[in-house]
Formats: C-alpha cells, sequence, structure tokens
C-alpha cells in the first residue's frame, strides 16, 4: 500500500506568525475624533465600517490559521480527512472575510490607503487560492508557493496599515 506522507513546510509553521501579526494590525486600525479636524461624516463612517470588517478579518484568520495549523504526520485516514475538511472550510471562510474587507468603498481621503488594501486583498485572494490547491493535492510545493504569496500579502497589508494611519491622522489634524 502506498502512502503519501503530508509534508510539513514552512508554510504550516508561518501561520502562527502570520495570525500574530494580523491580530497586531487590527489595533492599528485607528478611529476618528468624534470632530476630527478635516473629516466628513462619509470619513467617519467609513473609519467605523473599517474598524468592524478589519476586526472581522482579523477574527477569521486567526481561526484559519489554527485550523491550517499542526496537520496529521500522515495524508491518510479519518484524522487526516476531518483536519483536510476543517481546513478547506476555513479557507473558503477567510477568501469570504477578504472578499467582504475588499467591497469596503473608501472615501477620497483615504484613496491612497485603500489602493494598498485593493492590493493586499488581491494577493491575499491569489495566495488563498494556492493554499486551497495546495489543500486538494497535498502539494509540499504548492504550500511552500502558498506560503511565500501569503507572506508578500502580509507585507501589503502592513503597507496599508501604515498609510491607513496616515490617511486617518491627516483627517485628525
Amino acid at each position: 500500500e502506498f502512502r503519501r506522507v503530508l509534508f510539513r513546510s514552512n508554510f504550516l509553521e508561518d501561520q502562527m506568525l502570520n495570525k500574530i501579526l494580523i491580530a497586531s494590525l487590527l489595533f492599528l486600525v485607528p478611529s476618528l475624533p468624534a470632530q476630527a479636524a478635516g473629516a466628513t461624516q462619509a470619513d467617519a463612517t467609513y473609519v467605523q465600517t473599517m474598524s468592524t470588517v478589519a476586526g472581522d478579518f482579523a477574527k477569521v484568520s486567526t481561526e484559519w490559521a489554527t485550523a491550517v495549523s499542526n496537520p496529521p504526520t500522515f495524508a491518510i485516514g479519518g484524522k487526516y480527512n476531518t483536519w483536510k475538511k476543517s481546513a478547506i472550510a476555513a479557507t473558503t471562510k477567510l477568501q469570504a472575510a477578504t472578499t467582504k474587507l475588499n467591497s469596503v468603498k473608501a472615501t477620497p481621503a483615504f484613496a491612497k490607503s485603500d489602493a494598498l488594501l485593493k492590493k493586499a486583498c488581491k494577493e491575499y485572494l491569489a495566495a488563498l487560492a494556492l493554499v486551497s490547491q495546495a489543500l486538494a493535492k497535498n502539494d509540499s510545493k504548492m504550500f511552500t508557493k502558498a506560503n511565500t504569496a501569503l507572506n508578500a500579502a502580509n507585507t501589503s497589508f502592513t503597507n496599508w496599515s501604515t498609510a491607513y494611519q496616515a490617511d486617518a491622522k491627516a483627517l485628525n489634524g
């Protein structure tokens, strides 16, 4: 009987770091004071919506990181099938959360950071598509490729967070 061994790659180990990164970025999403200097009501609504949606994204990404971590050693049997089913479901849920984050409409005051958010979301969706393929095929090389894509998306997300803070600070005067 031929047994395929699930290769543990840096992808699975790095997910705990990714979880910490994404959760910490949530705290970097600033809010606007009620009477911010140059802020419009639309700006305040955008910030409030972004805070909620980014919070949901962080929660789902943490759940996803937990789901894909610690796969069984052997890629056969009930334990593996349960893990794989959970990992696929969590990946699908994170794709939906990423799409929702990407759909938040920015105001002109957040145009610079919005472009970076769109880039990060596009990269996350592409990386998660690779994760889905890797899970379906149990392909360690695909997991490595997905990890590289996830790391690039995390960098883009950090860049968005920095620009978002700058946009909010400019509105705060």
